[in-house]
């Protein structure tokens, strides 16, 4: 059936929407939706900064939710540096939700992601993924305060 969704979304959203598709899958730790929402924006045959760096960013999730951490971490720092280079703050922080869900909240590289993620969405006034940052950052917290310090560094509405 999620499958059916992504046809779904890309067939009213275009190229756009299997992108969206594959990371939101993630977010929800579902591999199979995530690389078949690759494999979907891939038969598009679309070139392109922006499709290149949706297909390295969804590619980052994979080995994440395969357990190989060092993997995606390295996947992840790239995405990143890429969105940043083509100035898409949103997309810079739509990676840091999903490199804060994936990996381990506590990892200073981690923090630091969803710190810049969490300015980029309180200067958009996103508070819906503003609470999705948070619930990621969250699961860790009873293990470390780490999570609960960054979810009070700034409001969710901007100053």
């Amino acid at each position: 059936m999620e499958r059916h969704i992504s046809v779904i979304v890309a067939s009213s959203c275009g190229r756009a929407g299997y992108a969206y598709a594959a990371i939101c899958a993630p977010w929800e730790r579902d591999r199979e939706r995530a690389a078949a929402a690759l494999a979907d924006l891939d038969s598009t045959e679309a070139h392109g900064r922006v499709v290149d760096m949706n297909r390295r960013t969804i590619r980052a999730g994979l080995p994440a939710l395969e357990g190989r951490t060092g993997d995606a971490q390295s996947a992840f720092r790239e995405a990143l540096a890429g969105w940043r280079d083509l100035g898409s703050p949103w997309r810079e922080a739509l990676t840091g939700i999903t490199m804060a869900t994936l990996l381990e909240p506590t990892d200073p590289e981690v923090r630091a992601a969803a710190q810049a993620a969490r300015e980029i969405l309180v200067r958009l006034e996103a508070a819906p993924f503003i609470a999705r940052l948070d619930a990621a950052l969250a699961r860790s917290s009873d293990r470390a305060g780490h999570s609960a310090a960054l979810a009070k560094m700034a409001p969710v509405t901007p100053p």
